[in-house]
């Protein structure tokens, strides 16, 4: 599951797990929520969106928050993939 946790609320969880003794588990909530807007992961979201989402006449969509996860070869990121209602796609294939 992912959920999108805006700044000032990530400050707060972190603050908030932080007073309750989970020190570590409040830095990582912090850096993640700094790591948000880097260059570097802007210019993954571009990459993928280039790679996979532009031509595809909107089948496969990229947000430009989406989310992000590094791997072993390369990077994992968020895309919608659109699939049409059974009788849609009748209507499109006529």
């Amino acid at each position: 599951m992912w959920i999108r946790i805006e700044d000032d609320a990530a400050s707060s969880v972190a603050t908030a797990l932080e007073s309750k003794g989970f020190k570590e588990l409040a830095v990582a909530i912090r850096e993640e929520a700094d790591a948000i807007e880097t260059q570097e992961r802007i210019d993954l979201i571009e990459a993928a969106t280039d790679q996979y989402a532009t031509g595809s006449d909107h089948d496969i969509e990229i947000d430009e928050d989406a989310a992000i996860s590094d791997a072993d070869n390369g990077t994992w990121v968020q895309a919608w993939v659109w699939i049409f209602d059974d009788d849609e796609e009748n209507d499109q294939k006529d």
